[in-house]
Parts: structure tokens; sequence; C-alpha cells
């Protein structure tokens, strides 16, 4: 982990607090710099339907599914216990706690890598690298 993310560590939430410039590097840093297959729902809109880049699923590594799980359990009683639909239906919007509640448990770096904080998800919490 860099030694800035590391140093900016929140105490008690283990998140790391960032600016707005360094949050962005480390979203240039994580995107794929070169694509290994070419995308199935591009290849779709394209007319050249390749099964072969969906099917079979890939097997989730044991690791990444833990991680996915956790995640998704943590997820699961935030919502629970946090998210009111009610009150976002009739407000329409979503109350800034849910979003900082959200932001604490990293559902928005579900994408970035572990070292960077995130979850390392490439699609879903179930999917493998």
């Amino acid at each position: 982990m860099s030694e800035r993310l590391d140093t900016a560590r929140q105490s008690g939430t283990g998140s790391p607090q960032v600016g707005e410039a360094e949050a962005r590097r480390v979203a240039e840093e994580a995107r794929e710099a070169a694509w290994l297959r070419p995308s199935f729902g591009k290849q779709l809109f394209l007319g050249d339907f390749q099964l072969g880049l969906i099917h079979p699923y890939p097997q989730p590594d044991p690791e990444s599914e833990k991680r996915g799980k956790a995640f998704c359990d943590r997820l699961a009683e935030f919502c629970s216990r946090a998210v009111n639909n009610e009150i976002i239906e009739s407000d329409a919007k979503i109350p800034d706690e849910v979003v900082k509640g959200l932001a604490a448990l990293g559902a928005f770096g579900m994408k970035i890598s572990p070292e960077y904080g995130g979850l390392g998800s490439p699609s879903s919490p179930t999917a493998g690298h």
C-alpha cells in the first residue's frame, strides 16, 4: 500500500481519506491498460456473438469468493439497518449518511485493487480473477 494512503487512514474505520487528485490517480492506476479479450457486450452489439467469452462462467478463486461474500454480508446488514426505501422514495434522494456508510463499507471501491483498499472485484463479488 502506498505510504501516502497508509498514513491517511482514519482511526476506527480503516478507510483512507484522500483528496480528489489522489483518488483520481489511484483510479487511473487501477484501470485496465490493455484488454486481453474482446468485450462480450461490444461484440454482441457489433453482431458478433461470442459465447466463449461468457461460457463457461469462470470459477472464482477461493480468496476472491471469501472477500466477496464477506462484503455482501456487510452490505446486506448495513442496508437492512440504515437504508429506508420509503424515505429515499419520498425525498427523491439518498441521504448523506447512507452514502457515507456505503463509502465506509468500500462499496465505491469494488473494482479497486486490495492494495489500495478496494475489494479487487473484476465485475462482481463472486467473479474470480
